[in-house]
């Protein structure tokens, strides 16, 4: 979910508490003051400081909520219509601050780190560059439970699955992309630091 209003619609259609992250930037207090009540399993925060925000709101709840570190990678993904990373961004805590987000998280009892979340792209057509950004996500989430010193629980890629909206634009060749996803998480899945981890796909728009 990505807003107070998603999450109320989420929980009203049945959904579980332990099943939904919410994903976005500039949440209100309001906003993690619900993440908090609702207990779900992750909020992906965009920055530091809301890192702290989302701890104090805790504490005086005096409840524990997952975290997902939203992090803006160094490396550009080639292929999408709009691209996220590769720079210094507005949005998610850029790599070079990923060990400073980690141990941050880790400060605050009232915290849980979950894992890593990734969105740097849309509407990508292309196969391969799509898997590279995969794998290049996994690697910053082996990084992520090496300075945590404990496995992740959560992986997530974001979305970035090409819609043709116009004739001319050839569909995103899923089976293409989910055999090569495939392969790539099975040379991932044996590594201790990622075992019992999710892994998610934020493909809202696509799915509709």
């Amino acid at each position: 979910v990505a807003s107070s209003g998603e999450l109320a619609v989420a929980r009203a259609a049945g959904f579980e508490p332990g099943d939904i992250v919410f994903a976005g930037p500039g949440k209100t207090d309001d906003e993690l003051r619900m993440v908090v009540e609702e207990g779900i399993f992750a909020d992906n925060v965009e920055s530091l400081g809301e890192i702290d925000r989302l701890a104090a709101i805790a504490g005086q709840m005096e409840r524990r909520i997952g975290v997902g570190l939203r992090i803006n990678p160094a490396a550009q993904l080639m292929g999408s219509g709009m691209r996220m990373g590769g720079t210094v961004g507005q949005f998610g805590i850029d790599q070079s601050e990923l060990e400073e987000a980690v141990r941050k998280t880790l400060s605050h009892p009232e915290l849980i780190l979950r894992g890593i979340h990734v969105y740097t792209a849309t509407q990508v057509f292309e196969v391969g560059p799509l898997l590279e950004h995969c794998r290049n996500i996994l690697e910053i989430s082996l990084e992520a439970a090496d300075y945590a010193g404990q496995p992740l629980e959560m992986v997530d890629f974001g979305g970035g699955f090409g819609v043709p909206y116009f004739e001319k634009m050839a569909e995103f060749d899923l089976e293409s992309f989910g055999e090569g996803f495939r392969d790539l998480l099975s040379s991932y899945r044996s590594d201790p630091r990622l075992s019992g981890c999710r892994f998610l796909f934020e493909l809202g728009r696509y799915l509709v």
